[in-house]
């Protein structure tokens, strides 16, 4: 409930939208948008007008948030149809247009769903909240939550604004800042010589791991930056092709050899915008949505309360004393022979880490410094020595 300490006035509504201007306790003057796409696909463009419309009319901190009613690409839907790209791209083009960032969220990843049971339900991630860069910073441990279904076939979407870190988020960098190497950058001859220009040559003290650390920081926000002038670049250069392609059809010589190469770099170009979605909502949905990868099933695990051990299977709960437990462990006879220990125990080789990072899929298992193993295995040269350093 809003208080006497927080202002808010009415800018403009419309069955769309609702848009606010806000200034809170500590007299930060922010702006909030609450958004419907229209249900009706072949009103939707509409919408991304309204939306483009809202992003121009006031320079400030701004967030969006709500149902927009079209997801950004396939990994947005599960069950049913397949969605027209088309109509995902249309949305991703007014995301971008109005300068806005997804925000990621943190719970399940679905925010609607058709409420079929087995082979006939759907699920889509069509609730979401947007935020420019200006209120990226003035807020940068946001946090977006969604909530259980309750009497609705939507999730409630809860934003949690944030300047400083709490126990629930200090373990996050700022929303709309969060670093991943997009795996569409690999191609990029740019994007190889930011990398090799702090990589390469090694350093003296790259054999520290706080030199490693700070130098993938270093190289994260580089990337960073880089990127959104590319994307910028990218969307431009999309249009041009697209605007050269419709005056090469309507030309009274129509050059079907200048038609192909131009489908041909619109078809990359896509093909590019399409790999940066579909891996930032996979990273999103990785870092911040179900954590489904838990080393016990759903009901299952050990609870500890002062010396008492609690191991839960399902619905049922036993009380083991933990004196009882060591004892347990301790009849358990080892697994692991002298012949393997020795071989655990000793130092990893340069082929070693080489054939380990080169076996793991592209883009499996981000860490906190958002790098996949397909950096290093697509600038491997510096990237290696680095790792063989630390071996």
């Amino acid at each position: 409930m809003w208080d006497n300490s927080i202002i808010v006035d009415l800018l403009s509504y419309s069955p769309g939208h609702i848009d606010v201007r806000i200034q809170d306790e500590g007299n930060r003057v922010w702006r909030f948008t609450g958004f419907y796409g229209n249900p009706v696909q072949a009103q939707r463009l509409n919408s991304w007008t309204l939306l483009r419309r809202l992003s121009g009319l006031y320079n400030m901190p701004w967030v969006v948030l709500r149902d927009f009613n079209e997801i950004m690409c396939d990994s947005g839907k599960v069950g049913g149809s397949n969605k027209n790209w088309r109509d995902m791209a249309r949305f991703r083009e007014a995301v971008d247009d109005s300068n806005l960032e997804d925000m990621g969220f943190v719970g399940a990843k679905f925010t609607w769903s058709n409420k079929r049971d087995m082979i006939a339900v759907i699920l889509e991630r069509l609730d979401r909240s947007l935020c420019n860069k200006d209120w990226s910073d003035l807020f940068p441990y946001s946090v977006v939550r969604h909530l259980d279904f309750w009497n609705s076939d939507h999730r409630p979407l809860v934003l949690e604004c944030a300047d400083k870190p709490t126990n629930d988020n200090s373990g996050r960098s700022k929303l709309g800042r969060v670093f991943f190497f997009k795996e569409c950058w690999g191609d990029d001859i740019e994007c190889k010589r930011i990398i090799e220009g702090i990589w390469n040559p090694p350093s003296a003290q790259e054999n520290c791991l706080n030199d490693v650390l700070g130098k993938i920081k270093v190289c994260g926000g580089k990337l960073d930056i880089w990127n959104r002038n590319k994307r910028n670049e990218m969307r431009r250069n999309i249009k041009d092709k697209r605007l050269a392609l419709s005056v090469a059809n309507s030309a009274n010589n129509v050059s079907w050899k200048q038609i192909a190469v131009l489908e041909k770099k619109i078809n990359l170009a896509l093909d590019v915008e399409e790999r940066y979605w579909r891996q930032r909502a996979k990273s999103d949905w990785l870092q911040h949505g179900d954590k489904n990868s838990r080393f016990l099933p759903e009901g299952q695990g050990i609870k500890s309360v002062g010396s008492w051990m609690t191991v839960v299977n399902g619905k049922s709960q036993r009380r083991i004393c933990q004196e009882s437990m060591s004892k347990i462990m301790d009849g358990i006879l080892p697994k692991i022979l002298n012949q393997l220990s020795e071989f655990l125990d000793s130092k990893f080789s340069g082929e070693d880490i080489r054939r380990v990072v080169f076996e793991v899929k592209p883009l499996k298992a981000p860490g906190k410094d958002g790098l996949p193993p397909f950096p290093i295995k697509k600038f491997g040269a510096s990237l290696v020595k680095v790792l063989l350093m630390l071996a």
